[in-house]
This record gives C-alpha cells, structure tokens and sequence, in this order.
C-alpha cells in the first residue's frame, strides 16, 4: 500500500482532515522524505476550503491553509508507506478517536441546529444537554446549563435564531467567540437561579423600545433578562481588561434603562459576574441604579 493510498484510506474513513492529521501523528511511523509532498497533496486535495469551514464550524477549531500545511508535514514524518500489513488494524483501532470526536461534533452541530429551531422535544432537549457537556470548560457551569435547558425551554428568546441557547451552543467550542458564550450562559445560569427563586420569566434578549413623551421611539434595547419586577443586565466582564470605551458607552445606557425600566413599573438592575470597580460601584450607587455581583 502506496503513502497516497494509505492517507486516502484514513482521510476516507474519518472524513476530517485534522483526524486524519492526528491518527498520523498516533502511528508514530517513519516516513521517507520523498513522500511528504505525496502525504500532503493528497490531504490537501478536494474541496479543503469546505472541510476548513465545516470544522470550525462544528466546534473543533479552524485551521489555517498554513499551519495546516505545518501540522501535516511535521506528522506526516511520522508516517512510513511500508505498512501495508498493519495499516487496516491502525485504521480500525484509531478511528475509534477520530468517531468519537466527530460524533461529539456532529451533537454540537446538531443541538445548535436544534436551537435555532426553536425544538424542544425530549429528544431535542436531551440532545442540547449532551452537547453542553462537551462545550469549553471556561464557559460556565456546564451542569446548571444543562438543568437550565429543561427549565428555561418555554421562555420566549431561550431558543431561536437569535436564542440565547443557541449562541452558548454555536459559539461554545469556538477560540474567537468564547467570550459570547460566556456572556450567553452568564445570562442563562442568573436565568435559573431566578426562576429557581420564584421569580417569573418574561423573556430573555427581548428588544424594548423606549419613547419620549410623544411616544416616537428613541431607542431599542436588547434587555437580557425581564421578569415580571425586573429588566436585567448581565455582564460577564473582567471590568479590569475591558476597554474604557466600552464601560463609557454602558454608562450612557444604563441611566435610559433605567427610566425604561421605571416607565414599566420595574426595577433595572445590573447582575455582575466579576467585582465591579470601586469608582463605578459609587456611581451606580448615584445613578440610584441597583447592582448584584457574584
């Protein structure tokens, strides 16, 4: 069996063309020089651009065209063509790592999917859990997210093209988006535990419109969380790192959520995931703007 025919065979198997790169990195063979062109062509034949998108999609991470390229050619070292006879027994017995992680992949893909959709079956809603164990660690409480799934699933914007479900699930296992996931499940964690409290849910990422006296709408507002009493905001900011810009532009906001919030008969309130600074802590306090922090 050739190199080229070899890596066809893996790369047939796994379907994925970062598998096929770790199952050679796993054979810890040799290969001759003269066929890592040979190795590296033959991953990189096909439509390589989609196989880039549809893993960094699915959650596994992207992989540039270069260092692509890299990883191939340092693994593909490791590869000799002299393996014929053992080369249906790697496959066999490595492909066990290379299906497990496609399969939880595909759950991700499938559960975001799902969320968008709105669908909340049993069956949906089991799925959904099962890929929020497989989320980034760094995101939140995995387990009260996956309590919070059965909990929140009949609230309006939980779930949904813009859903807040569905950000956490799409962006969970995504280098560049981890901090929308943390803000998402910030968002639904506080969720739970408001509900868990008593407190009854309106709904979460609900676009409020605030007028003047003519009623001619000034602004709209995405409020994170609005129960029956409340309109909530969540940040899930190290406010030490956030740029000074940012804290400037929420402090213009936050005085007109507050009056939005009293023009609906509730209280606006700020939920914090880390300590806020001292000096925006006392102007909140002035602001007569209410602030819990974890």
């Amino acid at each position: 069996m050739s190199a080229r025919d070899l890596t066809r065979l893996i790369t047939s198997v796994t379907g994925d063309v970062v598998i096929t790169q770790k199952i050679f990195s796993e054979m810890s063979l040799y290969l001759e020089s003269k066929n890592l062109s040979t190795i590296h062509n033959t991953i990189a034949v096909g439509n390589k651009e989609a196989q880039i998108q549809e893993i960094t999609s699915i959650g596994l991470g992207g992989i540039s065209e270069k260092s692509g390229v890299s990883l191939v050619q340092k693994n593909a070292a490791e590869i000799t063509c002299g393996v014929e006879k053992t080369a249906a027994k790697t496959v066999t017995e490595l492909n066990g790592i290379g299906k497990t992680e496609i399969a939880i992949a595909c759950d991700v893909k499938h559960a975001a999917q799902l969320c968008r959709e709105a669908t909340t079956s049993t069956e949906g809603i089991n799925l959904i859990k099962s890929a929020i164990v497989n989320l980034d660690v760094s995101v939140g409480n995995r387990e009260v997210l996956q309590k919070a799934v059965s909990i929140l699933k009949d609230v309006p914007g939980a779930f949904g093209k813009d859903g807040t479900f569905t950000r956490l699930i799409e962006c969970g296992n995504t280098a560049d988006k981890l901090g929308t996931a943390r803000g998402a499940a910030y968002e639904i964690e506080k969720a739970y535990e408001l509900m868990k409290q008593g407190e009854k849910m309106i709904g979460l990422g609900n676009k409020i419109p605030l007028t003047n006296n003519m009623e001619k709408i000034i602004q709209i507002f995405d409020i994170d969380i609005e129960t029956a009493t409340k309109l909530i905001e969540c940040k899930n900011w190290d406010w030490n790192r956030v740029n000074p810009d940012r804290i400037s532009k929420l402090q213009s906001q936050l005085p007109q959520l507050r009056d939005l919030a009293s023009s609906k008969g509730k209280v606006f309130e700020i939920y914090s995931k880390n300590s806020i600074p001292k000096n925006l802590k006392e102007w909140l306090i002035k602001q007569e703007i209410k602030f819990t922090e974890d």
